[in-house]
């Protein structure tokens, strides 16, 4: 067998060593999840690997639909390039004073060679 469909719902199960809060953003390797529910430690549960998010957006700086964003170090997102990597696209323009950010999460068309979370 070469392969057999599993599913196309978005969701990663996921493991936590410590509680992950609904909200959280997670990486794991060139992808982000996010807990749509709270996972307590060394229990499985879920992150969401697709859709559209509100985002807590780095002070300064606009963004623009259909720009590709970043996340910092401290998991905002951004629209300068970071070592910490690619957050997806940006849904709707936020302006520089903006809190907060649409993001349409892991859809920033990666390149398995580009940078993306660390």
């Amino acid at each position: 067998m070469g392969a057999s469909f599993k599913s196309d719902h978005g969701t990663w199960d996921y493991t936590p060593s410590s509680a992950v809060s609904v909200g959280q953003v997670v990486i794991l390797g060139k992808v982000i999840g996010i807990a749509c529910r709270p996972i307590a430690a060394n229990q499985k549960g879920a992150l969401a690997t697709k859709g559209i998010f509100t985002m807590d957006k780095a002070v300064g700086g606009a963004l623009t639909r259909g720009q590709v964003c970043y996340l910092h170090s401290n998991l905002n997102v951004t629209g300068s390039a970071t070592t910490t990597g690619i957050a997806g696209i940006v849904v709707a323009d936020a302006a520089s004073g903006d809190t907060t950010v649409d993001v349409d999460i892991n859809m920033a068309g990666y390149d398995v060679n580009a940078t993306g979370p660390a």
